[in-house]
């Protein structure tokens, strides 16, 4: 099956040239990478509901009548039908691209329609549905199986994705996966029938069944993924060679004298075990964890210009551009004295700007270098890089970072230093991280305020808007407003946002307010968030992008709408935005009504503790398996299909079967790990 598997996807009936440079983006290149393509999620399209039964915030899929369609304007054109069945009546809606749906869709079609449900002014409405013509198409509903939705690829369509990774699993059918260490592990299906499963999923006539079958199918493929990650992580550990480095104390000494406060304890000991990492000549892997707001990033440029002397550069690698800006412009304000060169390479920087800076990256070997995944692209060449510093590391895949690693001409690896204020609880850090030294800052500065946490229900928002009027803006502060995450789709939840922001607008005419969300370009974000910066904006409504690279003490207060739905972990981040000034701060949290017990228990955690490190005990203790129908995951490292707060118990089986493997097939190592980081990568040098 190897061969088969490695083949390109042409391979597959109904991929031609132009859709495999698509599915490159997503590192789609063979057949067994297009296998390895999980769902995200998934639904149920086996049953017909009618429009009277949908609900605000349901999935539905219907049968229905176009009986008129309009166009309408908001910050472009969108067009509008009416749809009807024999129950009643609702609306679907398009804000983008409306021409096509203008001519897909005409008066008197039958559709068949797929979407969220919600409550608009006429009653229930879809925004931005999947749909289907009734006489155009056969066979739309599978009586068997769930419907997979994959994670997006830009340029393809889910029905796209869905036909292919089918014709796909046609096509290996009956084949079988090279798996020398199945003797080892019981009462999972074998690794082939678990990735079909996966794919396309039977329904049972008890929906817990339907649950456990998925649930199983993902464990022996999250077994195997964690088997390859183990591996991945003894290879490297075992065979590569580092770099000492010279740390020049004069400059730190400096560097120390141009601060405007002193390094609190913590800092100072972590900046001391890096240190001392860097000057020996095994790779440094080492994880720097802090709350939110500790000072993780001084000590990270501390560290990175400690070897700029001795003609080392430093990659520093932020989540987003947002985040990579603003640690440019803070090592910039710091080192600028000491005249250390600084580089910055973003996406968004114009082609000229790159090459400008590409070429002054490859002569100066004494530097620093902040950017985005942008530094890990095939042209990016470094001239002597001696250190990699990952922020959030959690946000960027092992693929990605591999990459970033390979940037040396020998074969000596660069030290690596990983950056989370995202908390990793005692028992994943004791079993994924093993091979990795932990520093932890465990104080704040001196002079972070706490901040007051309460939780409210959205139907008291209008006296919470009264109550900010008095209390926060009439003081000149200002305010995030975190719009929830409602599904899948980017363009949904800026809608969401959208309809947040026209509400506030309502409430509070005369107050300058700002809506960013993913689907502005980022020149727009950029210049709302310098206006915010500048305190030209007093409530900034946004999505989730703001919850990390966002410094702003003149903002006080954070209000999160749709908590329900949000990870402990992602609310104290956001929460971590505020609280950098000298005012009281605080953060309010929204939630929809009804809410079950096991939110409650969650909300109480994260409204009765500051401690990014409790939160995070708390939740791994509280969090079961994951909802199947969901859309979140979590976890410290951004697995494919293992998440840690599932299959915790399975990491340390695959601990095992990889120390095994070791021994007893050492050249079948290769082989899973091949499955995983793909043939194409230097995974030795992870």
């Amino acid at each position: 099956m190897r061969s088969l598997l490695n083949a390109r996807v042409t391979d597959i009936k109904g991929i031609g040239k132009q859709l495999e440079t698509k599915l490159a983006q997503k590192n789609i290149n063979s057949i067994q990478d297009l296998l390895f393509f999980f769902p995200k999620s998934y639904v149920n399209k086996t049953q017909l509901i009618p429009i009277v039964k949908c609900s605000h915030g349901e999935k539905c899929y219907l049968e229905v009548d176009v009986t008129s369609k309009n166009y309408f304007f908001t910050k472009g054109r969108g067009i509008r039908f009416v749809i009807n069945d024999d129950s009643g009546s609702a609306e679907i809606k398009f804000f983008y691209y409306a021409g096509t749906h203008d001519k897909n869709i005409n008066i008197g079609q039958r559709l068949r329609v797929f979407g969220t449900a919600r409550q608009g002014r006429n009653g229930i409405e879809f925004i931005h549905p999947e749909y289907e013509i009734v006489q155009k198409t056969k066979n739309l509903i599978n009586e068997n199986n769930l419907t997979p939705i994959y994670p997006n690829i830009k340029g393809v369509g889910q029905k796209t994705i869905q036909k292919i990774i089918r014709n796909a699993l046609e096509l290996t059918k009956g084949q079988k996966f090279n798996c020398t260490y199945d003797h080892l592990i019981s009462n999972l299906p074998d690794l082939a029938t678990a990735i079909r499963e996966i794919h396309l999923p039977y329904i049972y006539d008890c929906p817990k069944e339907t649950e456990l079958a998925i649930a199983k199918n993902r464990s022996r493929v999250a077994l195997d993924e964690l088997i390859a990650y183990f591996l991945l992580s003894y290879i490297g550990k075992n065979k590569n060679k580092g770099i000492p480095c010279s740390i020049d104390h004069q400059l730190l000494d400096q560097v120390r004298s141009l601060l405007s406060f002193q390094l609190t304890y913590s800092q100072d000991k972590v900046l001391k075990e890096i240190l001392e990492d860097l000057t020996t000549d095994t790779p440094m892997n080492r994880l720097l964890q802090g709350d939110v707001g500790c000072g993780k990033t001084i000590v990270a440029l501390m560290a990175a210009a400690a070897i700029i002397k001795d003609r080392f550069q430093v990659a520093i690698m932020a989540p987003t551009e947002i985040l990579a800006k603003q640690h440019f412009e803070e090592a910039k304000k710091i080192l600028s004295p000491l005249n250390l060169p600084i580089f910055m390479m973003i996406g968004s920087m114009k082609t000229g700007e790159k090459k400008e800076a590409m070429a002054a990256i490859n002569q100066v070997p004494g530097s620093i270098i902040i950017g985005t995944h942008a530094l890990f692209q095939q042209k990016m060449e470094f001239k002597n890089l001696g250190l990699v510093i990952i922020d959030e590391q959690h946000r960027f895949g092992v693929k990605q970072r591999l990459n970033l690693r390979q940037k040396r001409q020998d074969q000596r690896l660069p030290h690596q230093l990983f950056m989370s204020a995202t908390p990793i609880p005692r028992t994943v850090a004791q079993t994924l991280f093993s091979d990795m030294s932990i520093s932890t800052i465990e104080e704040l500065p001196q002079g972070r305020k706490s901040i007051d946490t309460s939780v409210i229900s959205e139907d008291k928002r209008a006296n919470l808007v009264e109550s900010l009027e008095k209390n926060i803006l009439a003081n000149n502060s200002q305010i995030y407003w975190v719009s929830p995450i409602i599904s899948e789709s980017e363009a949904i939840d800026a809608l969401a946002a959208e309809e947040i922001f026209n509400n506030i607008k309502t409430l509070l005419p005369k107050q300058k307010i700002a809506l960013i969300h993913g689907k502005l370009a980022s020149e727009k974000k950029d210049k709302i968030m310098d206006l915010f910066i500048k305190n030209q904006i007093s409530i900034l409504v946004a999505t989730t992008l703001i919850e990390v690279g966002v410094n702003v003490p003149n903002a006080n207060c954070m209000i999160i709408e749709g908590v329900e739905r949000m990870g402990l972990a992602q609310i104290h981040q956001l929460r971590g935005r505020v609280g950098r000034g000298d005012q009281s701060s605080y953060c309010i949290l929204i939630y929809k009504k009804p809410i079950s017990d096991k939110v409650k228990k969650r909300l109480e955690i994260i409204r009765s503790n500051t401690s990014g490190f409790i939160i995070a005990e708390e939740d791994f203790k509280l969090r079961g398996p994951g909802n199947i129908f969901g859309t979140q995951q979590s976890g410290s490292i951004e697995f494919q299909v293992a998440d840690i707060s599932e299959h915790i118990h399975l990491a340390h089986q695959a601990k095992d079967i990889a120390n095994q493997l070791k021994i007893d097939a050492p050249r079948a190592t290769d082989e899973v790990i091949d499955r995983w980081y793909s043939a194409d990568s230097e995974y030795l040098l992870a």
